[in-house]
Order: structure tokens, then sequence, then C-alpha cells
């Protein structure tokens, strides 16, 4: 089930004192703690589905330290979460947390197989 895939992705994203990545959303603008989150569920064909996949990152809220942070992990987590899935791209982004603020993130968007 898609259970399964979230705490897989969640699982490889976790990467020793970089990230800590759960599968569900948090309420945390920590940097470096992030969730998994579903975005779709493609069906291009009577076989199955392509889920598409996000990670979402939280990061530094200085901008400058945020670039730095990127710089020194993004590549480290791209690799691990290739794991799960064929990761399709990072984009720096800002994040609308429920309460209004808006902290820097890092998302990362890929494709599995649907389960």
């Amino acid at each position: 089930m898609n259970a399964d895939a979230r705490a897989a992705i969640a699982a490889a994203a976790s990467v020793a004192g970089v990230t800590t990545i759960t599968p569900y959303y948090r309420q945390s603008t920590a940097a470096g703690q992030g969730w998994v989150n579903l975005a779709r569920i493609d069906y291009p064909n009577p076989f199955g589905g392509v889920a598409t996949w996000h990670v979402v990152i939280p990061l530094p809220a200085d901008l400058a330290v945020s670039e730095q942070w990127l710089d020194a992990h993004a590549e480290t987590i791209r690799a691990a979460v290739a794991s799960e899935m064929a990761v399709r791209n990072l984009t720096p982004t800002n994040l609308v947390m429920p309460a209004g603020a808006t902290v820097p993130a890092l998302l990362i968007e890929g494709q599995r197989e649907s389960e």
C-alpha cells in the first residue's frame, strides 16, 4: 500500500546527521525535519498507477545559510531518496505553514509505481 511506500521514502531520506523525515506531515519548521507527501497518482495504462511523491524539507530561515545547507546536503539526500523513487527534480521553494509563516524549503519530487 502507499503507507509502505511512504515509510520507505521517509527512511531513505532520513540521512544520518542531515535530516529526519517522517512518513506523514508534521507541523515543524525545524531545518532538516521534513515529511513525505503524496502529490498524485497517474493511471497511464490499465496495468496500474504511477505515484508522484514529494519529500518536503524545511531549511534554515536565513537564506544564505539555507543555500549553504543545500550546497552541503542536497546531493546526499537526492542519492539516498533515489533508492526508493526516480527523482525528477529538487526545487528550493517557500513553504507556507498553517499558521501563515513562510519558511525556505527543499522539495524533492520523484515517482514510483503506485502500490
